[in-house]
């Protein structure tokens, strides 16, 4: 859970980004993206997760909202498997887990009421646009496209992952639409989608 929570929070932190260096010596023009990043300022956030397995789909929903003093409250509900067997009482295959975070501008985070961890620079996560950190970094109109090798992926996504992730970047004509990360665990296939 403290993942899930530090994973998201990094993806809906405010962004900063750069201009995208060259793959292969090319140069990857991300100014608009930059543009529409640096206009974007949510007040809520809704995040989509999907992990396909071989026992089914887990599926997730995650509603941030910002207030101005830094903080946030997620509210989640997410699903799991159940552990069946001759002592389980359950013939679910799948149970969901739901409830609220806090979220404190400092970083320091809440579910329930009790501390349950600490967002380090929980205001200063940034998704880093550089192609040389990058593999096939693409610009076709509002849509950018890219995959990042997970030893790069927290110094462009700003959250460390164990695998490479495939980033899709949606913008509209002034400000951001969405951002998806896809990509395949031990588990199986993940899916995280934020809509802005």
């Amino acid at each position: 859970m403290k993942k899930i929570i530090a994973l998201l929070i990094a993806i809906t932190c405010v962004f900063a980004m750069v201009s995208c260096g060259g793959n292969g010596g090319e140069t990857v023009d991300v100014t608009a993206f930059k543009d529409a990043v640096a206009a974007t300022a949510p007040t809520a956030v809704e995040i989509e997760t999907a992990l396909e397995t071989e026992l089914g789909t887990l599926e997730g929903t995650f509603n941030v909202t910002y207030a101005t003093d830094g903080s946030a409250v997620i509210e989640y509900s997410y699903e799991q498997f159940n552990e069946l067997g001759e002592s389980s009482n359950t013939t679910e295959v799948k149970n969901t887990v739901s409830g609220t975070v806090n979220v404190g501008a400092d970083g320091s985070y809440s579910d329930g009421g009790a501390l349950v961890g600490s967002v380090s620079a929980a205001g200063g996560f940034t998704i880093n646009l550089d192609t040389a950190k990058m593999k096939d970094c693409e610009v076709n109109g509002n849509v950018l496209t890219a995959t990042v090798e997970a030893a790069n992926t927290e110094a462009v996504l700003g959250v460390a992952i164990a695998y490479d992730v495939n980033v899709v970047l949606t913008k509209g004509e002034t400000s951001l639409v969405s951002l998806t990360l896809t990509y395949t665990t031990d588990a199986g296939l993940a899916t995280v989608t934020c809509e802005y």
